[in-house]
C-alpha cells in the first residue's frame, strides 16, 4: 500500500519528540511538503515565504536534530525487523557534495580530496527473499578528517567506526531471528566483526585486507592468498548480475565458488585492548569469473561470513545476500 505525502509525513514524524508539540506539527508539515516534491528546492517545496521561513526556523531550532527526527522511523524499523525471520542490515556510504557552495562551513574532504562535503552512513533493513526494504535502521552524518602527515601508525577515526557504531545503535538481534550485517570492503575491521558477534548478530562483509588468519588446516595463512588458493567446489556455478559502471555496461557473469572456515584474530599491531579479543570464527567465500569476456574485467568477490558455508546452496545464498 502506498501512502500519500501527508500520510507518510504523519506516520514518520507524527510521534517525533522535539520538546514541543508545535515543533512536531511543524516537522510533519515540512516533511509532507518535502515528500510531495523530493526533487525540488526547499523554496519550491514550501510553496510560499511563510512556509519557507517555518522550515528554516524548524531546522535551526536547538531542540531539532537529525537523530531526533529519525528516532521514530528507526524504532519502527527495528520493531518490524524483530518479527522477521531473517533480516539483512545493509550498510553503505554516501557523499553529500557541497564543493561549490562556498558559504557553507564545517565541511571535510570528499571524493579525491579536492571536493568538500559531508559523509552519510546509512543502514537499511531488507528482507532477503523479496529484497523488500523494511525501513531505515540507522543514519550517521560525519565530517571526514584530513589525513595527518606523517600518518599515525594506528588511529580509530569516526570513519573507521561507523559500521561498529551502526551495529551497536541498531542493537542486538532478538531471540529466534537472524540479523546479518552486510557491508562492503570499508567495513573489514576486526572490532566490527567482534561487535556483531557480541550483539548476537551475524556479518557478511567483503574482504579488504590480506590479514593473517588461521585456516581449517591449522595453518596461519594470508586471507586473500588462501581464498585464491582454494579450488572451485563441485556444483558451485552461479550466474551473477553485474551492475553497469563507467567502464562497462550491465552484464551477467558466470562465476564459480570456493569456501573454507577460518579464524580471524585481531591485528598484532592493534592497541592492547583490541589484541586481547578472542579470534572470530568465520567462513571465507570466493566467487570469481574464471573465463570473463574479452575486454571485460573479471568479477571477483572475496567475502567473510559468520554464518556457516558448507554447501553450494549456502554459498549461493551468501552471494545473493551480498548483492543486496
Amino acid at each position: 500500500m502506498f501512502l500519500s505525502a501527508e500520510e507518510f509525513a504523519q506516520e514518520t514524524w507524527g510521534r517525533v519528540e522535539l520538546g514541543d508539540q508545535r515543533l512536531t506539527a511543524r516537522a510533519v508539515r515540512v516533511g509532507s511538503c518535502m515528500a510531495a516534491r523530493p526533487d525540488a528546492s526547499l523554496a519550491t517545496q514550501m510553496q510560499d515565504p511563510a512556509g519557507l521561513e517555518g522550515a528554516y526556523r524548524l531546522m535551526n531550532n536547538e531542540y531539532v536534530s537529525l537523530s531526533a527526527l529519525l528516532a521514530p522511523s528507526h524504532a519502527r524499523t527495528r520493531e518490524e525487523a524483530s518479527q522477521t525471520p531473517v533480516v539483512l542490515w545493509v550498510n553503505d556510504q554516501t557523499e553529500l557534495d557541497y564543493t561549490f557552495q562556498r558559504a557553507k562551513h564545517g565541511m571535510g574532504p570528499i571524493g579525491d580530496g579536492r571536493g568538500r562535503g559531508l559523509m552519510m552512513h546509512s543502514t537499511l533493513a531488507v528482507r532477503p527473499e523479496t529484497r523488500e526494504v523494511i525501513g531505515l535502521g540507522n543514519v550517521q552524518v560525519y565530517v571526514r578528517q584530513e589525513t595527518p602527515l606523517p600518518q599515525p601508525k594506528w588511529t580509530r577515526s569516526m570513519e573507521s567506526r561507523v559500521w561498529e557504531v551502526a551495529a551497536e545503535e541498531i542493537g542486538p538481534a532478538p531471540a529466534g531471528v537472524i540479523w546479518v550485517e552486510v557491508s562492503d570492503a570499508g567495513s573489514d575491521r576486526f572490532l566490527y566483526l567482534a561487535k556483531c558477534q557480541a550483539l548476537a548478530k551475524h556479518f557478511l562483509i567483503r574482504v579488504a585486507f590480506n590479514r593473517w588468519v588461521s585456516s581449517q588446516e591449522g595453518e596461519d595463512q594470508k586471507l586473500l592468498d588462501y581464498a585464491r588458493s582454494l579450488p572451485p567446489q563441485a556444483g558451485s556455478e552461479l550466474t551473477v548480475e553485474v551492475a553497469a559502471s563507467q567502464k562497462q555496461p550491465a552484464r551477467q557473469a558466470q562465476v564459480v565458488m570456493a569456501w573454507a572456515r577460518v579464524w580471524v584474530p585481531p591485528s598484532s599491531q592493534a592497541p592492547k585492548d583490541e589484541r586481547q579479543e578472542a579470534p572470530v570464527q568465520a567462513w571465507v567465500l570466493r566467487a570469481w569469473e574464471p573465463h570473463p569476456q574479452e575486454g571485460v574485467e573479471g568479477l571477483e568477490w572475496i567475502l567473510l561470513s559468520s554464518l556457516p558455508i558448507t554447501s553450494p546452496a549456502e554459498a549461493r545464498l551468501r552471494v545473493e545476500w551480498y548483492t543486496c
